[in-house]
C-alpha cells in the first residue's frame, strides 16, 4: 500500500498490486501465507489500520472491488466489536484470539475516521490547499454531509452527493471552483458542495483467497557430515541449501554433504504440495576444527549453574557487570575470518519483547561493528547459540578484541541488555 500512495510503484504496477496481493474474507492479512505455530498478531491476522492505507491505495487506482472490501473490513469491525480494537484473527474476524488486543486503539480510530476524510472526501492537505479527489463505489451512493469541520482559520460544511471515481462540480458557498481544491488561507465559516460524477471507470477486482498456512520451518541438525531434519506435515520435497544457493532437493529428512575443509553454511526448505514454502531452517554451519579458534569469555561472576556451555564456564554481561570483555588472539596466518559468540539470552520469549542484548565489537581498539544476542525463550537459560556473525580481515600476530557496552547499544528496554556469554568463536573463511 505504501508502495502506491508514495508512488513508488508506477501506473501499471499500482494496479498488479492492488488486484494481485492475497485478500481474506475479512481484510487484507498483514503477512501471506500465516505461519504455523505463532499465535495471532501480526500473524494471522487484520490490522484496520493497515487496512486503512490498503483501501486508500485501492482508491487511488481506481479499484471499487478492493474499496468495498476495505471498507467493509473495517466497518465491519467496528460496528461488531462497539469499538475500534487493534487487531482481529483473520481466520475468523474476531478479536478473541489475538495474542494482544485493546479498545479505542488510536491507530485504528485513525483508519477508520481516515475513510471519511481520504476516500469519501478525497481530502489531500497540501501546504498552500485542501484538495477534493472522493472515490465511492456505487453501493455508498447518496448524500453524505461533515459539519463543523475546523480547518486552520475556517470552520466549514461539507455536503456530497451520488458516486463515483471524480468531482463533477465543486462549489464554495455556492460558486463554482474551476480547481477541486479550496485554499490555504481560507478564514471564517463555508459551505462547501461537491456533486460526484456518478460513474466509475474501474469495477477492478482482488485476490480472495482462503487463510493458509505455510510448512513448518524445519529444524535442522548435523552430524559427521550428515544434515538430519524432523518430517514437515504436508511437505512434497526438501531444497538443501548451501551458502544461500539450492545444490538439491529430496524427499528424505535427511542429506549427506560432502567433507570440505571450508567453511560452509547448511539451509534447508519444506515445500508443501501446494507449493507454498516453509521459511529457511535456522543456518547450520560446517568448519574443520582446524580452522577454527575457540576463547573462553573471561570476567566477573563466572558461573556453572546452567548447563549446556562450553569449556569451564559462563560469565554474565549486563549494564553493570562485564561491560568491557577482552579476548587476547593469536593469528598464526593472515586470513579472512568470521567472528561471533556463543550466549544464551532467557530474557523474553523468540518472537516478542524487547530484551536484546547489544553490545559493540572491537579490534585492537578500533570498533568494527555491533554484536547482537537476540532472546531464545522466556526463562530459558539453557539454550545455547550463536550471535550475529562480523567477517573481519586479520593479519598474523597478536590482536585484542573486545565486547563493550556503550551508549548507542542500549535497547529499547533500557533497563534490561543482559546474557549470558560462552565464548569467542573465530572460523577461518579463506587465507590472504
Amino acid at each position: 500500500a505504501l508502495c502506491v500512495l508514495f508512488d513508488i510503484t508506477n501506473t501499471e504496477q499500482a494496479g498488479k498490486v492492488i488486484e494481485n496481493t492475497p485478500t481474506t474474507t475479512f481484510g487484507i492479512p498483514c503477512i501471506y501465507p500465516q505461519i504455523p505455530n505463532i499465535p495471532p498478531y501480526h500473524n494471522n491476522a487484520v490490522w484496520p489500520f493497515v487496512e486503512a492505507y490498503w483501501t486508500r491505495a485501492s482508491a487511488k487506482v481506481g479499484n471499487t472491488k478492493s474499496v468495498e472490501h476495505g471498507l467493509a473490513s473495517i466497518i465491519r469491525a467496528a460496528s461488531l466489536f462497539l469499538t475500534n480494537k487493534e487487531n482481529m484473527v483473520a481466520e475468523t474476524g474476531d478479536f478473541m484470539g489475538t495474542e494482544i488486543n485493546s479498545d479505542r486503539q488510536l491507530w485504528s480510530v485513525a483508519g477508520n475516521l481516515a475513510m471519511v476524510y481520504r476516500i469519501f472526501l478525497g481530502m489531500d492537505f497540501q501546504p498552500d490547499a485542501v484538495f477534493f479527489k472522493p472515490f465511492i463505489p456505487q453501493k455508498y451512493t447518496g448524500m453524505r454531509s461533515l459539519k463543523n469541520f475546523k480547518y486552520r482559520k475556517s470552520l466549514i460544511d461539507i455536503t456530497i452527493d451520488g458516486y463515483g471515481d471524480n468531482i463533477k462540480s465543486l462549489s464554495l458557498d455556492g460558486k463554482l471552483l474551476t480547481a477541486n481544491k479550496i485554499p490555504g488561507n481560507i478564514s471564517g465559516y463555508h459551505k462547501i458542495h461537491i456533486q460526484m460524477n456518478n460513474e466509475i471507470a474501474q469495477p477492478g477486482g482482488i485476490n480472495l483467497v482462503e487463510t493458509t498456512f505455510s510448512p513448518e520451518t524445519p529444524n535442522l541438525t548435523v552430524s559427521d557430515s550428515l544434515l538430519v531434519w524432523n518430517s514437515i506435515e504436508d511437505a512434497k520435497i526438501y531444497r538443501i541449501i548451501k551458502n544461500g544457493a539450492e545444490i538439491s532437493k529430496t524427499k528424505d529428512t535427511r542429506f549427506r554433504i560432502p567433507r570440505s575443509d571450508h567453511y560452509s553454511e547448511y539451509q534447508v526448505m519444506a515445500v508443501g504440495k501446494s507449493g507454498q514454502q516453509s521459511f529457511l531452517s535456522q543456518p547450520v554451519s560446517v568448519v574443520s576444527r582446524q580452522h577454527t579458534i575457540l576463547m573462553e569469555a573471561n570476567g566477573e561472576d563466572i558461573s556453572n549453574d546452567y548447563p549446556g556451555f562450553y569449556g569451564f564456564g559462563y560469565i554474565p554481561i549486563t549494564k553493570q557487570k562485564n561491560k568491557n570483555v577482552n579476548f587476547p588472539v593469536y593469528i598464526p596466518r593472515s586470513g579472512k575470518y568470521a567472528l561471533d559468540f556463543r550466549y544464551s539470552n532467557g530474557n523474553g520469549p523468540i518472537n516478542t519483547n524487547n530484551k536484546c542484548a547489544v553490545r559493540s565489537l572491537f579490534l585492537n581498539g578500533r570498533r568494527i561493528g555491533a554484536v547482537v544476542f537476540p532472546q531464545r525463550g522466556d526463562r530459558n537459560w539453557t539454550d545455547w547459540g550463536y550471535s550475529n556473525s562480523i567477517p573481519v580481515n586479520l593479519p598474523a600476530g597478536d590482536h585484542k578484541l573486545t565486547l563493550e557496552f556503550q551508549r548507542p547499544d542500549e535497547n529499547m528496554n533500557y533497563d534490561i541488555n543482559a546474557a549470558l556469554l560462552d565464548q569467542m568463536r573465530l572460523i577461518l573463511l579463506g587465507y590472504e
